[in-house]
């Protein structure tokens, strides 16, 4: 019987094995975390629905604030063009880079955080995540700081729901290429974005614009479209 209580307890002790493991990419960071930032990309329009038209009832459901999950990570060189400050890089399904993201300003630039820089990732729920800094020229100061980590462009559901489309039409055909396209067009949307916000120039506005989202949108999908005509000639 005690032999038996032994083989039992190294049971219940034994790890749970994993089911498959496959090579994707090999990024040199220091630390990485799941986020959830990015919508999952819909399924494309059926070209019939039961009435014999389209339906666009998809973009009323509960799959419409479905996100997916990405993988945030410290980036310990700048594999994109060089550089030694550690970067906060944004990858989809491991393999494809999205956006980097970056703190404040403002707050990096503060007595408070003066001199500190990422160097690990902890703790991530959903789209939030514990970023640690540490002083440059003494490691033992140490901060956490939780942030948000999100390219939902919250501020325009109309520029939100014209995102989603352009993701459901591009990138749902497994092909890896097809995938970065609207992701990107989703990071420039809100890089734009916040550009214009923290801008004090009041020209980087035209009058009578309410909807800045939606005039980011039109910029990028506008220039991408003057890319591919010039790139066709």
């Amino acid at each position: 019987l005690s032999s038996s209580k032994d083989d039992n307890k190294q049971n219940n002790d034994a790890p749970v094995l994993v089911d498959s493991v496959s090579h994707v990419k090999d990024v040199a960071c220091s630390s990485a975390q799941p986020v959830q930032s990015i919508p999952i990309p819909l399924k494309p329009f059926s070209r019939k629905g039961d009435k014999g038209h389209r339906s666009s009832s998809r973009f009323q459901s509960k799959d419409v604030n479905t996100l997916a999950t990405d993988i945030l990570v410290v980036q310990t060189n700048n594999a994109n063009g060089g550089g030694d400050e550690p970067r906060l890089c944004l990858f989809r399904a491991g393999s494809i880079h999205v956006v980097d993201f970056a703190l404040p300003k403002s707050m990096m630039q503060s007595q408070t955080f003066q001199g500190f820089h990422c160097v690990g990732l902890e703790n991530a729920v959903g789209n939030r995540v514990d970023i640690k800094l540490v002083k440059a020229d003494d490691t033992s100061q140490t901060k956490i700081v939780r942030s948000e980590i999100t390219l939902v462009v919250h501020a325009s559901p109309v520029a939100e729901t014209a995102l989603c489309a352009v993701e459901s039409a591009l990138g749902t055909d497994g092909d890896e290429g097809s995938a970065t396209l609207p992701l990107l067009i989703r990071a420039d949307c809100i890089r734009l974005l916040q550009q214009m916000w923290s801008s004090d120039k009041d020209g980087d506005v035209p009058s009578g614009v309410e909807d800045i989202a939606w005039y980011t949108l039109t910029v990028i999908l506008l220039k991408l479209l003057l890319l591919g005509y010039l790139g066709c000639r």
